[in-house]
C-alpha cells in the first residue's frame, strides 16, 4: 500500500472530487488513460499527482506497478482565500477562492 498527499492546491473540491470520482477502483495505468482524455481542469492536477503517487509506490514500497490500483482518493476542503469586490451601493461582494487537500492510497492486487 502507497500513499500519496498533496495540500492546498487551488481548485474547488467540489470540481476536483468530479474527476476524482472517475478513476476510483481503476487500475493506475487505466486511471491515468481515462484522465488524459478528460477536459476538466482537476484532470491535469490529478494526473500529476497520480504519477507521484505510483513512482512512490515503485521507488519507496518496490511494490509492482501492473498489479495496483487506486484503492482511495480522498478530496477534502482546505483553506478558502477570502477577496472582496466593489458591489453596489457602496457596498463589498465577497470572493471565495477554495482549495483543497488530496489523498491517494494505491494498492496491489492479488492477480491480475
Amino acid at each position: 500500500m502507497a500513499h500519496f498527499n498533496a495540500y492546498s492546491i487551488r481548485i474547488s473540491p467540489r470540481k476536483l472530487r468530479l474527476v476524482s470520482d472517475l478513476v476510483r477502483n481503476l487500475d493506475v495505468t487505466e486511471a491515468i488513460n481515462v484522465l488524459q482524455f478528460c477536459q476538466k481542469r482537476g484532470a491535469e492536477i490529478l494526473k500529476k499527482s497520480l504519477h507521484s503517487a505510483l513512482n512512490n509506490a515503485i521507488n519507496n514500497h518496490g511494490l509492482n506497478s501492473e498489479l495496483l490500483y487506486v484503492d482511495k482518493i480522498l478530496v477534502n476542503e482546505a483553506k478558502t482565500i477570502k477577496r472582496f469586490r466593489p458591489g453596489p451601493r457602496g457596498r463589498t461582494n465577497k470572493i471565495l477562492k477554495r482549495s483543497s487537500h488530496l489523498k491517494i492510497e494505491l494498492k496491489e492486487r492479488k492477480t491480475k
